[in-house]
């Protein structure tokens, strides 16, 4: 990213920030980022320059590298304060859980990261594996077309060229 580009980000994000911090009196700032992490030299990456030259970031959320970056911290330049940035991984794979405690000074104090894997050792939340349940029957019995196939079963044959059963198992196609 050119040095036109990053001073232009660092001026709208200081201006979000100081909106947020200023005039809506919020405690504390998480920035979600589409942008990198580099954790073999963090000084390159975009999430850590961000911290470095935004004032009143606690956190910032990255996700651009699709890398595995359970903490790093950087010091804003101007403030000295240390600035917290992750990013989970690639594709919803994790979720990372962040404690994060206000003293009564408003100071954000670090709590720990802890990276959650997600995958089918997670036990659902009943009332919305209830929707994804409807939306998968909806998806594998509903006929598109009177007498037809239901999309997904149509869909599912014309990608493979071939005909596909359905053997009336929630999840089956």
């Amino acid at each position: 990213m050119s040095d036109a580009c990053l001073a232009k980000l660092y001026k709208d994000t200081q201006g979000a920030v100081d909106e947020l911090r200023n005039n809506q009196k919020v405690d504390i700032v998480i920035v979600l980022a589409h942008a990198g992490t580099d954790p073999s030299t963090p000084a390159n990456g975009e999430s850590y320059k961000l911290a470095q030259n935004v004032t009143g970031i606690d956190l910032i959320l990255s996700g651009h590298t699709h890398l595995l970056v359970p903490r790093q911290t950087a010091m804003n330049i101007k403030t000295g304060n240390q600035v917290i940035i992750t990013e989970p991984g690639a594709y919803g794979e994790n979720v990372t859980k962040i404690t994060l405690t206000i003293d009564k000074s408003s100071k954000v104090l670090y709590g720990g990261t802890d990276v959650i894997p997600i995958n089918n050792t997670i036990a659902a939340d009943p009332a919305m594996q209830r929707v994804v349940d409807s939306a998968i029957k909806y998806l594998e019995t509903v006929e598109d077309v009177p007498g037809k196939n239901s999309f997904l079963k149509r869909s599912i044959s014309e990608i493979l060229g071939q005909p596909v059963i359905y053997n009336g198992t929630l999840g089956s196609l």
